[in-house]
């Protein structure tokens, strides 16, 4: 399980998002979730995802990806069908080629350059 500091997605990474999701038409999760089979078998009559998945995958992501969402207040969790496409896509990617996902590659060399500054610091430099 990642821990907290790489799930967090950059504040220009997020209005970025919002900025997609409010020009493709901003649907909520909950009618999006209809649109995404059922992970396993036997989920009930209605056999699509829960508007829960997609909120995950929004905040948390999965294997280092995050679908696109915006918050509206007093409205909810809202994404669009393009970001839903984005996002199988970049999930098909790192699966089937064994890449990492641009955005963690990201993550890191921040990660990388952070500590690096550290060690100059503690150093004195």
């Amino acid at each position: 399980m990642p821990a907290a500091a790489e799930t967090v997605r950059a504040r220009e990474d997020l209005e970025a998002a919002a900025e997609r999701v409010m020009a493709e038409g901003a649907e909520p999760l909950g009618r999006l979730a209809q649109r995404v089979p059922a992970a396993r078998a036997g989920r009930g009559p209605r056999g699509h995802a829960s508007s829960y998945t997609l909120l995950r995958w929004v905040t948390r992501g999965r294997d280092g990806v995050f679908l696109d969402g915006v918050r509206m207040a007093g409205s909810g969790w809202y994404s669009s069908a393009k970001a839903l496409v984005r996002f199988f896509a970049a999930i098909t990617e790192a699966e089937l080629l064994g890449a990492v996902p641009p955005k963690l590659r990201e993550h890191e060399r921040r990660a990388k350059a952070a500590s690096e500054e550290l060690d100059r610091l503690r150093r004195g430099e």
